[in-house]
């Protein structure tokens, strides 16, 4: 049942007669998990708590930075170098104190992926890293949940509902292997600050309506919003068989392919053992000139193709960029050339800091 005071609070919902004093119990009783505590996660976090979500889990790793401070509102100049899942979950409980909010300071990763989504009712995607929109896809689909799907980029976004009812996949809309030059994030493209607001509403929206029930939720098809030129335009794609058992066969892989992953603080116990490592830094300039006193090599992403391949495959490799977006490709690159011994710094030079 809802307390009186529940009641005074979301009397403006209750009216609704798509909601309903029904409605309002089944938002009570949901518990959603949120990965990703940046832009997209302050709106779709706060629209949600206040909307009366029993229990949101927020999974984000990172700290706040002074930079984010132009899109991540639940944020302020006194939260910089504090960690976005713990400050979010603060305010939220500031916010509407009838939910119960979690934070998990980590990665999300396929190593504690499952033991994270519990038994959350859906995921929501608010992440800017393609291997994990890729690891929460897969996920989805084993726990055989909606996964609700929200992409930024300058002026322009993207949402989604996958895995809902058998309807498509993230594999089942973008299939290929995404590149660095098409997966670049706001730190290296640049984003307007009102764009994760207006596409973290519609996330939010289509978590209303997963939760309570009501409407067309938005699957097989994909919402883009381009706000330069006012355009909300629709592109269906359809449910592609061999893309979900490519999750379920990339699943059983995964706990090989996490093995690639590396901490910062890990690399000079690894250098000890592995006397024949090669550091690579595929940013455009050179970050470090040695890690624990082997050289690094400095090969640009844009040459990295056919520069990896004067290199023995039988040495061991770290490579490493901003973020981990281009390292990811690059292990890709790697792993189909025949290297063995391959891995990257897990976060990129950004976790150094972190």
């Amino acid at each position: 049942m809802l307390s009186r005071e529940e009641v005074q609070r979301y009397k403006r919902q209750l009216l609704l007669p798509e909601i309903g004093e029904s409605g309002q119990l089944r938002l009570k009783n949901a518990k959603v998990l949120l990965v990703g505590a940046g832009g997209l996660g302050n709106i779709v976090a706060a629209y949600l708590a206040a909307a009366g979500v029993g229990e949101l889990t927020i999974v984000d790793h990172d700290v706040v930075d002074g930079s984010n401070l132009q899109r991540q509102v639940m944020y302020a100049k006194s939260d910089v170098g504090k960690s976005k899942s713990e400050v979010l979950t603060q305010r939220l409980t500031q916010l509407n104190e009838f939910g119960k909010y979690n934070f998990l300071n980590q990665k999300f990763n396929s190593s504690n992926c499952i033991e994270i989504t519990g038994n959350h009712y859906f995921i929501v995607d608010c992440v800017d890293q393609i291997e994990v929109r890729y690891l929460m896809n897969d996920v989805s689909i084993l726990k055989n949940i909606p996964l609700v799907y929200g992409a930024i980029h300058r002026f322009e976004g993207q949402v989604s509902v996958f895995n809902f009812q058998g309807s498509g996949s993230y594999r089942c809309a973008f299939p290929k292997p995404i590149t660095p030059k098409s997966s670049t994030n706001c730190e290296e493209a640049g984003v307007i600050g009102v764009l994760p607001g207006i596409i973290g509403m519609y996330q939010a929206m289509e978590a209303l309506k997963l939760i309570a029930g009501i409407g067309e939720v938005l699957t097989n098809q994909i919402l883009m919003v381009n706000l330069l030129k006012n355009a909300h335009v629709k592109m269906g794609f359809v449910r592609k068989p061999e893309q979900i058992e490519m999750a379920r066969e990339r699943w059983n892989s995964s706990k090989e392919e996490d093995t690639v992953d590396l901490e910062w603080n890990q690399l000079e116990a690894f250098v000890r053992e592995n006397t024949n490592t090669v550091f690579i830094d595929l940013q455009e300039d050179l970050e470090q000139e040695q890690i624990h006193g082997v050289s690094v090599k400095h090969i640009p992403d844009y040459v990295f193709m056919d520069e990896i391949q004067q290199i023995d495959k039988n040495q061991t490799v770290v490579v490493f960029c901003k973020r981990g977006v281009k390292s990811r490709w690059a292990l890709e690159v790697m792993k189909s050339l025949g290297f063995k011994n391959r891995y990257q710094l897990s976060g990129g030079m950004a976790s150094v800091t972190e």
